[in-house]
């Protein structure tokens, strides 16, 4: 449930992403004097969606807070969904927010929006979570386990996989962590799947900048 003023009144307002059959975005509105407003700002069509998660951020530099929103959960029957993909909730100052949905991904789990290229553009990053125990067919699709989607104009992006098959990704996070001013990524590998010899473990992919998207990953 993240916190922000999402409405620009200087009160601080949250978001929750309401999963498990219900498969709304809500936010609450902060009147003042502990009062909050509901408003749905998104609604999915069907109570088998899968949502994974959200980020508030201003996607298209309209400098209103939009939602990034992620529908990849396939815990409840172990089956892949062609409808799971990543989202973004445009905000024209009215709900609910408009749904446009970026693209495709199978078992999506997280997604995280950063600068990434120093062009003041938001580009995104997102992870897979499909477990070799339950998806064995995951490398023969060629799965993508993490992909980034470059922003290069206002509300339009270009995919590019930076890795595939590996679906144990369960969260990531983006932060400039090495203190060379750059967004670099940290990814979290899901350690609940004994079967697939998946430790608990931490993944650094750092940006090294010019060229455009060259990645080393480091464990």
């Amino acid at each position: 449930m993240p916190v922000a003023d999402l409405n620009g009144d200087g009160r601080p307002d949250f978001v929750a992403l309401i999963s498990q059959e219900h498969e709304t975005v809500v936010a609450f509105l902060n009147e003042g004097n502990g009062r909050f407003r509901k408003e749905t700002i998104y609604e999915a069509p069907h109570p088998a969606y899968g949502s994974t998660g959200i980020q508030l951020v201003d996607l298209d530099g309209d400098g209103r807070l939009d939602v990034l929103y992620t529908n990849g959960d396939v815990f409840d029957d172990n089956i892949l969904k062609p409808y799971h993909g990543i989202h973004w909730l445009q905000n024209k100052g009215v709900f609910p927010f408009e749904d446009h949905l970026l693209t495709s991904m199978q078992g999506v789990h997280r997604a995280v929006a950063a600068d990434f290229q120093g062009t003041g553009r938001r580009d995104l990053v997102a992870v897979s979570l499909l477990p070799a125990s339950v998806f064995p067919q995951r490398r023969k699709m060629n799965l993508d386990s993490v992909i980034y989607l470059e922003q290069t104009a206002p509300g339009k992006f270009v995919r590019h996989s930076l890795e595939s098959v590996t679906c144990d990704h369960a969260t990531c996070v983006v932060g400039a962590w090495d203190g060379d001013g750059r967004s670099h990524l940290a990814i979290g590998n899901a350690c609940l799947f004994d079967q697939d010899r998946v430790t608990c473990s931490l993944t650094l992919w750092k940006n090294l900048g010019t060229p455009k998207r060259r990645q080393r990953k480091t464990d």
